[in-house]
């Protein structure tokens, strides 16, 4: 008779999906999709943390909570574009 532990494992592996190996060419893509947002999260950190820091000089507190939020929605919209990216090339292997 299974225990409990391994009755829920035996569920967890069937539902688990089919690790697939990436091949280097496919490594080598995922990490430029890496290097490519990095490279633009870096640029836009640097822009917007630019204005933050002129906004807080000039005591706009208003807009320095404006950019806060811009630069938050832009960090995420680059983390999500990094990920559809990097499952497109993941995706590439799953269908070959």
């Amino acid at each position: 008779m299974k225990s409990a532990l391994d009755v829920a494992m035996g569920r967890f592996k069937e539902n688990e999906p089919e690790k697939v190996e990436l091949t280097a060419e496919q490594k080598g893509q995922l990490h430029e999709v890496d290097k490519v947002i990095d490279s633009k999260i870096a640029e836009k950190k640097i822009i917007l943390e630019g204005r933050i820091s002129e906004a807080q000089l000039s005591g706009d507190t208003e807009k320095v909570e404006k950019v806060r939020q811009e630069l938050a929605k832009e960090l995420s919209r680059l983390e999500s574009d990094r990920e559809k990216r990097k499952e497109r090339i993941r995706g590439a292997v799953a269908e070959a």
